[in-house]
């Protein structure tokens, strides 16, 4: 079982430097001695070359998984985290080695060949690669809860895109329903304890059976125990995925409420920072960029009012 097994480091390995010839004509920019190159794409976003491999020895299946094959075919933007969960998962840290390989591992094999496996074998699934990921993440030495919400939320992610390359399209139907069930449950009656909670009476919200009247650390208690209860149940519809649901349920309920203030927090800066780029662009300057920061004050005192 993974969880009894101990890191291996030794498993990773890095080499085969691109040649200079060819990382100056791909990347013509890039300094000197670096592992990866960081650069924007037009929309802004982040994004890394590759310009040393890494490889990874997968003990389970006794083969070497090498990244990239193809240096000017593989880009990566580290670990892929919602900004809204970087607080818990980070883009870089002791994960990055395993985080590259997997990125390596779910490009499609026929269209981008962005690893190479030694011995030769079939290209890997991304459902496989996503325990390829959970077990590299643990050679890397990262601790035993993070790797696992790391590889519930990666394996979840696949399980919505279609995890194998031969998928049916009913299993695709499937699997989206019941991931879309157990979050719109999760946020439904996550809204209703946090009303019920807070003695908030709204027309929408549900009054929770398992939640009685009584102080606010006891309601608080029932309903962490619905937060484990209620994912469970709806876990056991993933069937041989049923830990991946159990694992994203309970963080979902547990962490229901910090994701909520930094969605808000994240939507109202993201909302600031339109309206000050329109408000310069237009010339109108540093009266709105006062009446935004006010605006955007008033709306945060009011939603915590509101929890209040």
């Amino acid at each position: 079982m993974e969880l009894t097994t101990t890191p291996d480091p030794g498993n990773f390995s890095y080499g085969e430097p691109m040649d200079e010839a060819e990382r100056r004509r791909t990347w013509p920019h890039t300094p000197d001695n670096v592992m990866l190159w960081r650069m924007l794409t037009d929309r802004g976003k982040e994004e890394f070359a590759l310009l040393a491999t890494i490889s990874y020895y997968d003990e389970e299946h006794q083969r070497t998984i090498t990244v990239p094959d193809v240096f000017s075919e593989y880009t990566t933007d580290l670990t892929s985290v919602p900004s809204w969960f970087t607080w818990l998962v980070p883009k870089s840290g002791t994960h990055l080695p395993a985080a590259l390989v997997h990125d390596g591992l779910v490009c499609d094999p026929d269209q981008n060949p962005t690893y190479r496996l030694d011995p030769p074998g079939e290209p890997l699934d991304r459902i496989d690669a996503d325990v390829v990921f959970r077990n590299a993440m643990r050679d890397a030495h990262v601790g035993l809860v993070r790797r696992w919400l790391v590889w519930a939320a990666v394996t979840t992610a696949s399980l919505w895109q279609g995890p194998r390359r031969v998928w049916p399209a009913r299993n695709k139907v499937y699997y989206r329903a019941v991931i879309a069930l157990l979050v719109g449950t999760i946020a439904y009656l996550g809204a209703c304890a946090t009303a019920q909670v807070f003695d908030r009476g709204y027309p929408w919200a549900w009054t929770l059976p398992w939640i009685p009247e009584g102080s606010w650390w006891s309601e608080i208690g029932y309903g962490l125990a619905g937060a484990i209860v209620i994912p469970s149940v709806l876990a056991l519809a993933w069937g041989k995925y049923a830990r991946a649901g159990l694992i994203v349920g309970i963080a979902l309920a547990a962490l229901f409420h910090v994701t909520l203030a930094i969605a808000v927090l994240g939507l109202a800066y993201q909302g600031l920072e339109w309206l000050v780029a329109r408000a310069v662009r237009a010339g109108i300057g540093w009266t709105l960029l006062v009446a935004a920061a006010v605006g955007w004050l008033v709306a945060l005192t009011m939603f915590v009012l509101a929890l209040g």
